[in-house]
């Protein structure tokens, strides 16, 4: 085994090729906190606001009108992505390349704002890459305190951009917790 670091050119190199399911085969076996579902490193544990990032691991926008921090997770386990600002219209901070295969997905994640409650400031979305995102409309599993919906992969493109953004006038919220598995 590589490490993350080592297999990270090559890996890159292959979604630019356009053979992102070889890059993400190879992303998998040479760096263990990607080999954790559908999509790599969901409890944020490796993501670092210095990395330069690479094609599978998770890549953080900023701009002028957010902040973004990387805290421990409120659960004990991973990261939580801290977001504070005001935005005008919906800004990305957080992204993921994945590869799936068609088929419908159940895609989770948890929020919550300074005062501990759930938020929904936080869009999601799963699209071709390059495309405008079109943000799903998730529910509320209150006892789990997870966001779920439901998202359909077709066959158009073959790897797909997980799209995390920060709602206008979100204020401080934070983001953890990332799932991404086959809807039964």
């Amino acid at each position: 085994m590589l490490g993350c670091d080592q297999i990270a050119p090559l890996a890159s190199r292959l979604v630019v090729v356009e053979q992102p399911k070889v890059g993400v085969s190879l992303w998998r076996q040479h760096c263990p906190a990607a080999n954790t579902g559908l999509v790599g490193d969901g409890r944020l544990s490796t993501l670092d606001i210095t990395a330069k990032p690479t094609a599978f691991t998770w890549t953080l926008i900023g701009n002028g009108e957010m902040s973004l921090a990387v805290l421990p997770s409120g659960s004990g386990r991973g990261k939580r992505l801290l977001i504070d600002g005001m935005a005008d219209v919906p800004r990305t901070v957080l992204t993921q390349l994945v590869v799936l295969d068609p088929g419908r997905y159940q895609l989770s994640w948890r929020t919550g704002n300074s005062r501990g409650q759930a938020s929904d400031h936080v869009l999601a979305a799963l699209v071709c890459p390059g495309q405008v995102p079109v943000w799903v409309t998730p529910t509320l599993d209150q006892p789990a305190g997870l966001w779920r919906a439901e998202v359909q992969v077709g066959a158009q493109c073959p790897a797909q951009q997980l799209t995390f953004a920060a709602t206008p006038r979100s204020g401080q919220i934070w983001l953890e917790q990332i799932a991404l598995v086959r809807a039964p």
